[in-house]
């Protein structure tokens, strides 16, 4: 498939519903970068809201980028968050373990 067809088949499906959704084998055609397995439902919902199309390869390339920042804004919002509540959570079982006794404290865990 060359990439002017692998874009129509990205635009008939998103403009028209036309065709099977693509995969990320055609967006890499197309020579859009960053669309793999993982994120593909991310471009996809992202196309599917987008009312610019039909759109051209750096237009498509710019949603993807969009995506892509939005999903490691994502991934670093967790990762600091797992870290703030690892840092606040830890301490206040442990000081709530020297109010208790360890199998009440088990037990508020597991019930």
């Amino acid at each position: 498939m060359s990439p002017q067809a692998a874009l129509d088949t990205i635009n008939a499906y998103y403009v028209q519903q036309a065709g099977d959704a693509p995969d990320h084998s055609i967006f890499d055609t197309t020579g859009v970068t960053d669309v793999t397995p993982s994120n593909l439902t991310y471009v996809d919902y992202a196309l599917s809201v987008d009312e610019t199309s039909p759109w051209t390869v750096l237009e498509i390339q710019e949603i993807v980028n969009e995506v892509h920042s939005g999903l490691v804004l994502t991934a670093i919002g967790t990762g600091l968050s797992h870290a703030v509540l690892n840092s606040i959570f830890i301490p206040v079982l442990t000081f709530e373990l020297n109010l208790m006794t360890l199998p009440v404290w088990v037990s508020l865990l597991f019930f």
